[in-house]
C-alpha cells in the first residue's frame, strides 16, 4: 500500500505525478517491451536493439540498456574512425553491425543493467506499475543482489509541489536529516556503496543547508549546489529540477546529460525486483518520510537544531546517535 503525502498538488495546482526508473537484468529488452505492450495496450517504437519506446494511454514507457554509448550508437563513430567500416562491403554492412551490436550486448549484459522508465502517474495511482513488477518477477528478472557487480537501482521521480526556493530547500533539508537513517534502513548494497552513483552529500554542504540561517534566493541556492555537487551522483539529484527552473544550470553539470523536469530525482534504493516480497511501495514508503518531514516546517526546525548540536558534541558516534533520534521520529509517524 502506497502512503499518500501531505502535498498532493504540483506547482500548477494539478495532481502531483510520480515516475519510476527500474534497473534490472536477466530478461532481454524485447521481452520486457512485449510485457509492457500487453499490460498497457501500447504501441512499440524500436529506435535500435538497445532502445524502445512504448506509447500507451497513460504515457510513454522507455526500455533501454543503461549505457548511452550503446543506445546512442556511439560505437559506430569509433568504427568509422578506425576504418573498419571501409573494409565491409556495402551489402554486408547491415549484417556486420548486427554482429557488432550482439557482441557488445553480450559483453555489457554482465555488468550494465537494462532500465525501464515509466511515464509519470498521478500520486493517487502509484500502484499502476505493480502488475509490471509482478510480471518481471515471474520472468526471473535479476536485481542488485543477484551479482557482486550489479550496482542496480530503483529511482523515484516525484514532482515538486512548488518551484519556490523555500520549498526545494525544505525537501533537501528533510532528505539530509533523514539520510543516515534511510541508508541504514534500505540496506544499500555493498557494490553500490563502492560506485560513485550515490555519493553522499559532503558534510560541509549538509551543515550549510541544515543551518536555519541558510536562506538563499534561487540563484545563490543553485550556485551553492553546483559548487558542492558538480556531478549527478548524489542520492537526491536536484539537477533536473534546478535545470527546469534555470535552464543554464544543466550546462554546468560535469558528468553527463541532464534531463530537465520539475521533479526530485531520488536514486538511493536498490533494485530488488528478484525478491518475491519486494514492491515499489516498499521504496516509495521510505521516500514518504521525506515528504512527511518536508511538509512539517516545525519538525524540520527542531531536528535541524538537534542535528547541529549533536554534530558539535559527538565527533565519533554521531551517526549511531542521530539514527536513533530519527528512528524515534519515524516511530511517531507510524
Amino acid at each position: 500500500m502506497f502512503k499518500i503525502p501531505a502535498f498532493k498538488s504540483n506547482f500548477k495546482n494539478d495532481p502531483r505525478k510520480v515516475g519510476y526508473e527500474i534497473e534490472y537484468s536477466g530478461i532481454e529488452i524485447p521481452e520486457v517491451v512485449e510485457i509492457i505492450r500487453d499490460l498497457f495496450d501500447g504501441k512499440v517504437e524500436e529506435k535500435n536493439r538497445y532502445y524502445y519506446n512504448i506509447f500507451s494511454e497513460i504515457g510513454k514507457f522507455t526500455v533501454k540498456i543503461d549505457s548511452s554509448f550503446l543506445y546512442q550508437e556511439k560505437y559506430r563513430e569509433i568504427l568509422d574512425k578506425i576504418g573498419i567500416k571501409e573494409e565491409v562491403k556495402e551489402e554486408e554492412e547491415h549484417r556486420f553491425y548486427k554482429k557488432i551490436e550482439k557482441l557488445l550486448e553480450d559483453i555489457a549484459s554482465g555488468f550494465i543493467p537494462n532500465e525501464i522508465v515509466t511515464p509519470p502517474v498521478n500520486i493517487d495511482k502509484l500502484d499502476t506499475f505493480d502488475p509490471l513488477v509482478e510480471k518481471m518477477k515471474k520472468k526471473k528478472a535479476e536485481g542488485t543482489g543477484q551479482s557482486i557487480i550489479y550496482a542496480f537501482a530503483t529511482h523515484i521521480n516525484p514532482e515538486t509541489p512548488s518551484l519556490e526556493t523555500g520549498m526545494i530547500l525544505r525537501y533537501l533539508r528533510a532528505f539530509l536529516l533523514l539520510y543516515e537513517w534511510l541508508y541504514k534502513e534500505l540496506k544499500i548494497d555493498f557494490t553500490r556503496k563502492l560506485t560513485t552513483f550515490i555519493s553522499p552529500f559532503e558534510k560541509e554542504y549538509a551543515y550549510k543547508v541544515i543551518n536555519p540561517d541558510y536562506k538563499p534566493g534561487i540563484d545563490q541556492f543553485i550556485a551553492d549546489y553546483i559548487e558542492f555537487n558538480p556531478k549527478r551522483d548524489r542520492p537526491l539529484d536536484l539537477y533536473p529540477l534546478l535545470s527546469y527552473i534555470k535552464p543554464e544550470t544543466k550546462e554546468k553539470e560535469k558528468s553527463g546529460i541532464v534531463k530537465t523536469r520539475p521533479t526530485f530525482h531520488y536514486r538511493l534504493p536498490n533494485s530488488e525486483i528478484d525478491i518475491e516480497e519486494w514492491c515499489l511501495s516498499y521504496e516509495w514508503n521510505y521516500w514518504w518520510y521525506v515528504e512527511e518531514l518536508a511538509s512539517d516546517n516545525e519538525a524540520i526546525q527542531n531536528l535541524s537544531r538537534q542535528y547541529l548540536e549533536l554534530r558539535k558534541e559527538s565527533l565519533v558516534d554521531f551517526r549511531s546517535k542521530w539514527i536513533e533520534i530519527i528512528h524515534n521520529w519515524t516511530k511517531d509517524k507510524g
